[in-house]
């Protein structure tokens, strides 16, 4: 009986392994929703930016939050020069006035920085220069990072839950033909004592069965080698079915861990 291995298990789950994994670990540490106002380099002289750190694929997040603005606020940014930009446009909740809006999302050691820079006339805002503005930015900010982290988690714990039931289905295969395993090796083994007893009874009662003696031996050393081979087999899937209980442990520690994060912040 062929074994279902390790490597062909790895391979059912090949579509969810593909999700970045160390996403997936830095989200089980809850995220920090924190905006802060922060000077950064920007059109060629220093200027206030509002600035989050968002465990993401900078695509994701670039895409999500252009997507937001939109859906939120009416303005349509388009990416121009490495950055999401609207310039001329009215956000109402934002400010009462026209304004130009800018938005720089880079990788980072922890996933993406996401800058926010808004300008009207010819000052950038800041608590300093439009505090309405300035808090109606960060307020945005932290619900777009609450709305986007909701269903980041959602999509995470989903694709967990399916790898986890894959595997765990793969476990109960796998344990299925350990229990076949053990059962064929039982049966090799009465075939011996069967084949020794005969060899014994015809040594005694027929002289010239020695071409049937020659014949239950070499059965014998066959049963033998089966066993061998099934004892092998036995033993590889015993430590394939740990390794696998193991994984199917971790994993349901990790979704307990994803939802707990996912909870606390719904």
């Amino acid at each position: 009986m062929k074994l279902l291995t390790l490597s062909a298990l790895f391979f059912v789950s090949a579509v969810v392994l593909a999700q970045d994994e160390a996403l997936i670990s830095a989200l089980e540490t809850a995220p920090q929703m924190s905006v802060e106002q922060n000077n950064i380099k920007f059109q060629k002289s220093q200027n206030t930016a509002f600035t989050a750190y968002v465990k993401s694929e900078p695509a994701d997040l670039e895409k999500a939050w252009k997507s937001f603005v939109s859906d939120k606020y009416g303005a349509d940014l388009k990416k121009s020069k490495g950055m999401l930009q609207g310039e001329a446009v009215q956000m109402p909740g934002i400010s009462e006035f026209t304004v130009n809006f800018f938005t720089v999302i880079e990788s980072d050691e922890k996933g993406a920085r996401m800058d926010v820079l808004m300008s009207i006339g010819d000052k950038f805002v800041s608590q300093s220069t439009f505090p309405t503005e300035a808090m109606n930015i960060q307020k945005m900010m932290r619900s777009f990072l609450h709305d986007f982290y909701v269903e980041q988690y959602d999509e995470v714990i989903e694709s967990q839950r399916k790898e986890h039931d894959k595997l765990s289905k793969a476990v109960d295969k796998l344990t299925k033909e350990g229990e076949k395993l053990v059962k064929n090796t039982e049966g090799k083994e009465s075939d011996i004592v069967k084949a020794e007893e005969e060899i014994t009874k015809t040594e005694k009662l027929i002289a010239d069965s020695q071409v049937k003696i020659e014949q239950l031996k070499a059965d014998i050393v066959n049963y033998r080698n089966e066993i061998e081979q099934l004892k092998k087999e036995k033993e590889s899937n015993v430590q394939e079915t740990q390794e696998m209980s193991e994984q199917l442990k971790k994993k349901a520690q990790r979704i307990e861990r994803l939802k707990q994060n996912a909870d606390s912040i719904k």
